[in-house]
């Protein structure tokens, strides 16, 4: 995360000045089609067997590409810095979520959900250091942006070797010991988080609707920054600053909240409250026209999500068996959640076609009453767990 929050900032602020804001849904389009090219081969056999070699494998291509990035964009064009915004939106969701694998594949094992929590820390931590180190660094030379990518590609070969570390403390590449944990140490999840399975139905609703929601938080923010300051560092700044905001509070929330909640399987509260405080603050945007308003939707969307809302995510998915939720992190994480944020940004692209940017915001808050909806009226068990 640290490497990740290095360059993500620096990739939207070149998007919005080549591109502009109302161009963000068409790479988000390209996101998701190239996500969904990546599948097959995340789904080869060597992959599927090693957790370990598919993130290290990520980690080397993610690093020389991040590499030539920082040649490349020394006079970045409009090709360019498509290209980039396409290769840390793809490849910072992939890793991302080869290592949620990795980590819930051991949580399972060892029968304690608390590793998504700290490990949760963990990342939010690092997101924390590389927002801070970022503005404190362009604060300071504005000139160094142009370097991010650069000191992005030394973090990916950091998480290389840290990786190698781990993955030889767990047996091997592909080891026998790794498939006897998979296989037969894993035993049923009856009696864990949730102590009933639940409906995959419910836990697809719970995954589908969060990415829409955060398309359209996203063109919001980045409309309100492109339109604030027009000078690339400031808006680096202020991107940095925002990001900053939401991990500290992400990171609050999984410490001081998080076991609160979840030691007393509040989940339903979570997956809950998220949407319903979104359309709180949404009317609140729709009737004071202030640029803080979407700065603050934006910091409470994501901090809730990387905190409370995904730990739930997470211990939905423990409750099914381990085969069960191997398939179900493949469908809904990979699949599923790049399908809602193509749909999210189709539905930018056909509301900008007709509509201000105050239709964009009413149809945010029918978004959260429809997502308010689905929570509470799709079942969390079949019928004969309810009892």
């Amino acid at each position: 995360m640290l490497g990740h929050h290095f360059i993500k900032p620096y990739s939207r602020v070149l998007f919005i000045n080549h591109w502009t804001t109302a161009n963000l849904p068409w790479v988000w389009i390209a996101s998701v089609v190239a996500i969904l090219c990546f599948l097959p081969i995340l789904r080869h056999p060597l992959l599927k067997r090693s957790p370990y070699t598919s993130a290290m494998i990520s980690c080397l291509v993610y690093g020389c590409l991040l590499m030539g990035a920082f040649w490349a964009l020394q006079e970045a064009t409009d090709t360019e810095t498509f290209l980039f915004y396409l290769l840390i939106d793809v490849f910072g969701v992939v890793l991302m979520e080869q290592l949620w694998t990795i980590v819930t594949m051991f949580s399972s094992e060892a029968d304690d959900t608390s590793y998504v929590r700290w490990v949760s820390c963990g990342l939010l931590l690092g997101a924390c250091a590389g927002t801070a180190m970022v503005s404190l660094l362009v604060r300071q030379s504005p000139d160094v942006t142009t370097y991010l990518p650069f000191y992005a590609a030394l973090c990916m070969m950091l998480l290389l070797l840290l990786l190698m570390l781990v993955q030889d403390r767990a047996g091997g590449l592909g080891s026998q010991k790794e498939f006897f944990l998979l296989k037969h140490l894993a035993p049923s999840l009856k009696d864990r988080v949730d102590r009933k399975p639940v409906r995959k139905s419910f836990i697809m609703v719970v995954v589908f609707f969060p990415p829409i929601a955060a398309t359209f938080v996203d063109y919001m923010f980045l409309d309100t920054i492109a339109s604030t300051s027009g000078v690339l560092s400031d808006q680096a700044v202020a991107i940095n600053d925002a990001f900053f905001f939401i991990n500290v509070s992400a990171l609050t929330l999984s410490l001081l909240v998080a076991p609160f909640l979840f030691r007393a399987d509040r989940i339903q509260y979570v997956l809950s409250s998220t949407p319903l405080l979104l359309g709180i603050l949404s009317t609140g945007v729709l009737l004071f026209q202030f640029p803080l308003l979407i700065m603050s939707l934006k910091i409470f969307d994501r901090s809730m999500y990387y905190s409370l809302y995904r730990h739930a995510r997470e211990n939905l998915y423990m409750s099914l068996e381990q085969k069960q939720m191997m398939e179900m992190k493949i469908l809904c994480d990979m699949f599923l959640y790049r399908f809602s944020k193509l749909l999210g940004a189709l539905l930018i692209l056909w509301l900008s076609g007709f509509s201000d940017a105050y239709g964009i915001k009413v149809s945010f808050l029918l978004l959260c009453l429809l997502w308010i909806t689905m929570v509470a009226l799709v079942p969390r068990y079949n019928a004969d767990e309810q009892s």
